[in-house]
């Protein structure tokens, strides 16, 4: 990485902290130490940012030019002045603050050599002890993005999951969404894996997500995300509130209320501001570096333990690729990557390709996951919707195509289209 290149990351991350404020300031301090910025003087930016993060004081760039001016008697940097033009979002944070740590790596690894190498011409040196101080240098540096662990170690993570598993007796492991039999096949929607769910348009994919919001976040009161690409917020919301008031969808759109019926929407609204969940509109389009930035955010401030994401076809990749194989791919991967860290359960919504349509006596199958077969490598579980939408009874399939620690099969739901939900029989 070039130094203008890296500079531009250091103006990026201060950008990002007088653009979203004292959270995003939270999260900037605990991820990039001060010896990462290599300008002295967006050093001593970041450090004044940091003392008032402590001190859980408003950061706005009036509130850091002010504390400036008080403890130092030179003028703001100019660099640091233009910080926020320079970023469109606080959002995207994690987009600086990765190459801005891989350069300072690069550059310790770069002054440590240059040391031994001073060194190596000295008189009274030999080579033995030169060796002795290269190696310090490079193993001072630890390898990262290749996490290990030994025997003793996964032994122990073993145990830790059994002892966990065996206090449950025979409760859920995983988070419970609703619908028997499906519970009862997969346990649970596990933390740090991404089950999968996907279909044909109009076959119920934000329907059953909805459904399983209601159970996980409504009555077990589990913090919960839901990111939406396909529908606005104000729509999810007219679809929860027919789900869990009974009022039909019919009447919601229509404006057709009676007195009863204000009363119950009172009610779902008093129960829903008190519900631990955030929704991200994401209907304009966000890429998946901000939307990865957010929900970490959110699982670190506010515990959140299950993300919903509707869906992942929808998702900008980070790069544009001549394929959209690899596009869809790599945002496929990058999301398990985030059930992983933030070990929250991802449930994922995903589109079918056309296949199933050609022949409808066939059921979906993995091989259906429209633009990339590193969907179906990536997900734990996969589970296909098929339903027949001309069937009166609303008699629905999820067939369980793929899960790594579980059996496959058929959980048996009926849809009832006059509140848009899914049911068990």
């Amino acid at each position: 990485m070039s130094e203008s290149n890296g500079h531009a990351d250091e103006i990026g991350v201060i950008g990002c902290c007088l653009l979203g404020g004292i959270n995003t300031c939270i999260e900037a301090v605990e991820m990039v130490p001060r010896e990462a910025f290599s300008q002295l003087s967006l050093r001593d930016v970041f450090v004044l940012i940091a003392s008032l993060t402590a001190e859980d004081k408003p950061i706005t760039e009036q509130s850091i030019r002010k504390a400036w001016s008080e403890q130092h008697k030179s003028p703001f940097p100019q660099q640091a002045a233009k910080a926020v033009d320079e970023v469109a979002s606080a959002a995207a944070l994690t987009y600086y603050v990765g190459p801005l740590i891989e350069s300072w790596r690069k550059r310790k690894v770069i002054d440590g050599c240059r040391s031994v190498y001073e060194r190596g011409k000295a008189n009274g040196i030999t080579a033995d002890e030169l060796l002795v101080e290269a190696e310090s240098v490079i193993y001072s540096e630890e390898i990262t993005g290749v996490p290990t662990r030994t025997g003793k170690e996964a032994a122990q993570l073993l145990v830790d999951d059994l002892e966990r598993r065996h206090q449950l007796q025979g409760k859920l492991s995983g988070i419970a969404t609703g619908f028997s039999r499906l519970d009862e096949l997969t346990d649970g929607l596990q933390p740090g894996e991404q089950t999968i769910i996907a279909a044909r348009p109009s076959q119920g994919k934000t329907a059953i997500s909805l459904n399983i919001l209601e159970k996980a976040c409504f009555v077990d009161r589990i913090p919960t995300v839901f990111a939406s690409f396909e529908m606005s917020i104000p729509a999810l919301m007219r679809r929860l509130a027919s789900s869990w008031t009974g009022i039909s969808m019919s009447d919601i759109r229509k404006g057709t209320y009676t007195p009863q019926n204000f009363q119950k929407f009172t009610t779902f609204n008093a129960m829903v501001s008190k519900a631990p969940v955030w929704f991200i509109d994401a209907v304009g389009g966000i890429g998946i570096g901000p939307l990865c930035a957010s929900i970490r955010r959110r699982v670190k401030k506010d515990k959140v333990k299950l993300v919903m994401i509707d869906y992942l076809q929808k998702i900008k990749p980070a790069e544009r690729h001549e394929k959209r194989t690899y596009e869809v791919g790599d945002v496929s991967t990058r999301l398990k990557a985030l059930a992983v860290s933030t070990n929250a359960s991802l449930l994922t919504l995903a589109q079918l390709n056309r296949e199933p349509e050609k022949d409808k006596s066939r059921p979906p199958r993995l091989a259906d996951l429209a633009d990339s077969g590193q969907i179906e490598r990536d997900a734990d579980t996969v589970a296909l919707i098929q339903r027949d939408k001309t069937s009166t009874n609303g008699g629905t399939n999820l067939i369980i195509a793929k899960q790594r620690d579980g059996d496959i099969g058929i959980v048996r739901l009926i849809f009832n289209s006059l509140f848009c939900r899914f049911e068990n029989p």
